[in-house]
Order: C-alpha cells, then sequence, then structure tokens
C-alpha cells in the first residue's frame, strides 16, 4: 500500500477547526449548558486560528449548536482560555 502522508495547510486547518470545536464543546460542559441549548460565542484570540475559525464557521455553528460567532478584538471577561498548539484562544459563552 502506497500512502502520501504528507499534511496539506487543509488538512491542519481543519484539524484547527476540530480542535476549536472541541474546546467549544468542553466549554459547554464546564458551563453547566445542555446538550440541546443552542448559544452564542464571542471570541478573541490569534489572528491564525480567527482566520480558521472564519473559514469554517458554517461547520463550527453546525457541530456546535451554535447561532452567532462574534469576533473582538477586547480582553474578553469571565471567558475559558485555551492553547490550541501555538495559537491562544479565549471563549465566552451565552444561551441564545
Amino acid at each position: 500500500i502506497d500512502m502520501d502522508t504528507k499534511l496539506t495547510d487543509e488538512l491542519v486547518n481543519e484539524g484547527l477547526a476540530r480542535e476549536v470545536i472541541n474546546r467549544i464543546q468542553k466549554t459547554r460542559k464546564d458551563a453547566g449548558f445542555n446538550v440541546e441549548d443552542r448559544i452564542e460565542i464571542e471570541l478573541n484570540g490569534s489572528d491564525e486560528i480567527i482566520n480558521i475559525i472564519k473559514s469554517f464557521d458554517k461547520y463550527i455553528q453546525k457541530e456546535t449548536l451554535t447561532n452567532k460567532i462574534t469576533f473582538t478584538s477586547d480582553k474578553l471577561k469571565e471567558c475559558f482560555d485555551y492553547q490550541i498548539d501555538d495559537f491562544n484562544l479565549s471563549l465566552k459563552l451565552k444561551k441564545a
């Protein structure tokens, strides 16, 4: 079997989008939301991770039951901070 194991930028970005989904789901759980709750997300982070989230926004929204994603450059208060690879991400969730 001959397999190409080279990671393309597209595959790496998709993997990072999945990590973002994982962090959102963890945040939902830690915040005590029900599985079926619709949410809104406010986030701030490294430019690279923000661009990836914007590229996969519909996919992320579908997987996390998110009605709206808001991007901000302001420091978020009462948020959850994560490190994904070399990128910083701060999330603030609320029920929609």
